[in-house]
């Protein structure tokens, strides 16, 4: 996930490369059970669950869609020196 994160890209560090390349990871799996059990309140026969469960679903792959394409960019473009 280097290429995704442009700070940790360009750092000559290795650690710190190897930590948000394994970071990246977890959060993907983190991201993907939490959708899944969400996802699976779908069948639940009360009709509040069905809905809730819908919005999470949605909810959660948006704040992994923000935290692995939006917040590396804007962190990157606020580390910029302004000349």
């Amino acid at each position: 996930m280097p290429s995704i994160l442009p700070i940790v890209a360009r750092s000559k560090n290795k650690e710190l490369r190897l930590a948000f390349s394994s970071t990246g990871r977890a959060i993907f799996l983190t991201s993907v059970t939490a959708m899944i059990g969400f996802g699976s309140l779908l069948f639940a026969s009360y009709r509040g669950f069905g809905s809730m469960s819908i919005a999470l679903f949605i909810e959660v792959g948006a704040c992994f869609l923000a935290i692995v394409f939006v917040i590396p960019n804007v962190l990157w473009a606020l580390s910029q020196k302004v000349p």
